[in-house]
């Protein structure tokens, strides 16, 4: 089950199917997990685990979603699953990392439609498939604005070419940007 660990976020699928992910913020906690339930809660099930960090995942539909994670081996880490989240696999055609830069959240449109924000400390980056993940291309970067570096929080879209991508520090100060390229 679940124990005591520090939940990063859940993904509702209905009533009864859910998930789960969290990261290892303390030495003791064994890395990122995703734990899936389908007796609205009661049991969980771990079903994906990683020394790596996962900083965001969505479902699409009730079978298909997206995990990102930060870059291992000079590729971000960018998880599928086909299954309702009973497993994850790694996908070889992830994008190569530039910089250091550490992943943000995941917004998807359909199944083939995924972006995801990055950040190195300076600069947001935003990466995008049309194509369910085979091929990825950088879309836009959220840099300073007003003279001040913002860190990638979260990406949104609606559609396949609108959406947002924010930014902020501890003063929560926001900075859009609805171009999808």
């Amino acid at each position: 089950g679940l124990g005591t660990n520090i939940i990063s976020s859940i993904e509702a699928i209905d009533a009864s199917n859910a998930l789960v992910y969290y990261n290892a913020y303390w030495p003791s906690l064994p890395g990122s997990s995703i734990f899936r339930t389908t007796d609205g809660g009661v049991t969980w099930k771990n079903v994906y685990s990683s020394g790596n960090s996962i900083s965001g995942f969505t479902m699409c539909d009730a079978n298909n979603g997206y995990a990102v994670g930060n870059p291992v081996g000079g590729k971000w880490s960018i998880l599928k699953t086909t299954n309702g989240g009973a497993t994850w696999i790694n996908m070889a055609t992830a994008p190569t990392q530039a910089g250091s830069p550490s992943a943000r959240k995941l917004a998807t449109v359909g199944t083939s439609n995924i972006w995801f924000g990055a950040w190195d400390g300076t600069t947001g980056s935003i990466y995008r498939s049309t194509d369910g993940g085979t091929s990825w291309s950088f879309q836009d970067s959220v840099g300073l604005w007003n003279g001040t570096s913002f860190p990638m929080r979260d990406v949104k879209f609606t559609t396949a070419d609108s959406g947002w991508a924010v930014g902020g520090i501890a003063s929560h100060r926001v900075a859009p940007d609805n171009h999808a390229g």
